[in-house]
């Protein structure tokens, strides 16, 4: 399964891609305590928007990540390092993009708006 894919309507005889995309999520850095959906809300919202967070996320079976699935507009490949501050409690925390294995970032290059 890739980690991401671009969402495409067709119409007539032009195919147009949409100026966002699906993509999972991984944050690490994020303290128990905070392990909920308005906290990753939060922490995505500079990114986009949060559209599930994965199974094994929310039953709490893997807590070394959380994993999102986000809908966004970033071109670029996301890979950030963060400093936040939630409820008086400062933490580091890492936000990168999944990628489907591959050793480059494969829908980059198709986050383009054609009309």
């Amino acid at each position: 399964m890739l980690g991401k894919y671009v969402l495409i309507s067709l119409e007539m005889d032009n195919v147009e891609v949409l100026g966002f995309c699906l993509t999972w999520i991984n944050i690490r850095g994020v303290p128990l305590q905070f392990w909920n959906n308005e906290c990753f809300t939060k922490i995505l919202n500079i990114i986009g928007s949060l559209v599930s967070v994965d199974k094994q996320t929310s039953s709490f079976v893997n807590l070394d990540r959380a994993r999102i699935l986000v809908r966004t507009m970033w071109m670029e490949f996301i890979n950030q390092h963060r400093r936040i501050q939630i409820n008086k409690k400062v933490c580091n925390i890492m936000v990168l993009e999944e990628n489907g294995g591959w050793e480059e970032p494969i829908c980059c290059y198709r986050r383009v708006i054609l009309k």
